[in-house]
């Protein structure tokens, strides 16, 4: 090989050097997959046009994904405030201000333990009641609490836990308990004025072990209560009710308004199939009664006149019970030895 060929190989290969150091389009860098969410999505606009009484779908979907919390927010963990009062073991975790766990102190969770019952089932992706919204901007942030522990003997007590949310508006949760009742009071407060309120409330699974007892929702009226036994779409109410809740077979859980107008409601459930109680105040403000207990109704009765009202001659809960059902509510405070006459020292359970 003479010597100009090797000459011409060499700058050859310099030449290619050159451009694929310099000139070759690189490779973009592979962005890393975001895991998915699956908190409560914010609510829709809520509907503004129903029958009264009847309940009609709400536009929107159920909770389902939302917009990621912030790294800090994910790492941190979540503390606890203990409240106790004469009826109720009551948690609220600082991460969203809101009730975490409810206990019977007077019931137990199986017939031959210890446990106290806890009302509040595995109702994920919940973690807290109530969830609240306002616009986009959910409560899934850090609340400070003005106690660390609560004990309510002897007269009412409050608790209020303040947060921001994700675009800086300062929301408000405070608590009342009650030394002689299964109740806890709510009211919640954003400072914006500009955008509605929305809370969530999600208390049972769609898991129903008995299958002699009702689960699942419910909406009194004033008239009469509707059961509802299976959520097929989500379902408006409006304002067009007295009281709702979730029905557990022998306890439940009930929202009753307070003040003036009474938020707007839905009825629906997520894509886990967990039932969910939607509140639209239409305001910054939402207020009301919480009722975790058992279902007797002279518990139920001493709530406020409402309930004298309408449960003098009828009880929505046991008067309309099929024989079967009373047979089985009977059954259950037999076999636990802790039935209303057997946990409430030989008497009736005084609310």
């Amino acid at each position: 090989m003479d010597k100009r060929t090797i000459i011409v190989l060499v700058a050859t290969m310099a030449m290619l050097f050159v451009f694929q150091t310099y000139f070759m389009p690189k490779e973009a860098p592979q962005q890393p997959k975001q895991e998915a969410q699956t908190q409560p999505a914010p609510p829709p606009e809520a509907s503004q046009s129903a029958d009264k009484g009847t309940p009609q779908k709400a536009p929107g979907a159920s909770p389902g994904t939302a917009a990621p919390s912030s790294a800090a927010a994910e790492k941190k963990a979540a503390k606890t405030i203990a409240v106790s009062t004469p009826y109720l073991d009551v948690m609220l975790t600082d991460l969203g201000g809101g009730i975490s766990s409810v206990k019977l102190k007077k019931y137990k969770a199986t017939v031959k333990g210890q446990e106290e019952k806890e009302i509040i089932e595995n109702v994920a992706p919940y973690n807290y009641n109530p969830t609240v919204y306002q616009g986009s901007a959910q409560d899934k942030v850090y609340f400070k609490a003005d106690k660390e522990k609560l004990d309510v003997t002897d007269t009412s007590a409050t608790l209020t836990m303040t947060g921001d949310l994700p675009d800086g508006t300062r929301v408000k949760k405070t608590y009342t308990f009650f030394p002689d009742n299964y109740t806890i009071g709510i009211a919640v407060e954003t400072e914006s004025k500009t955008q509605g309120l929305y809370a969530d409330f999600a208390v049972i699974s769609d898991k129903n072990e008995n299958s002699y007892v009702f689960k699942g929702p419910f909406v009194f009226d004033g008239k009469s209560l509707n059961q509802i036994d299976k959520i097929k779409e989500t379902l408006n109410f409006n304002g067009n009710y007295q009281y709702a809740g979730f029905d557990d077979g022998f306890f439940t859980f009930i929202y009753i308004p307070e003040g003036g107008t009474k938020p707007t409601l839905t009825i629906g459930k997520t894509e886990t199939n967990i039932p969910y109680i939607r509140l639209a105040s239409g305001t910054n403000k939402l207020s009301g009664k919480l009722y975790f207990g058992p279902k007797k109704s002279d518990v139920l009765a001493s709530l406020n006149q409402l309930w004298n009202r309408y449960h003098s001659s009828y009880d929505p809960y046991q008067d309309n019970l099929p024989s079967l059902e009373r047979d089985e509510l009977q059954k259950y405070g037999q076999d636990a030895g802790r039935s209303a006459r057997d946990q409430e020292t030989a008497g009736k359970i005084q609310g």
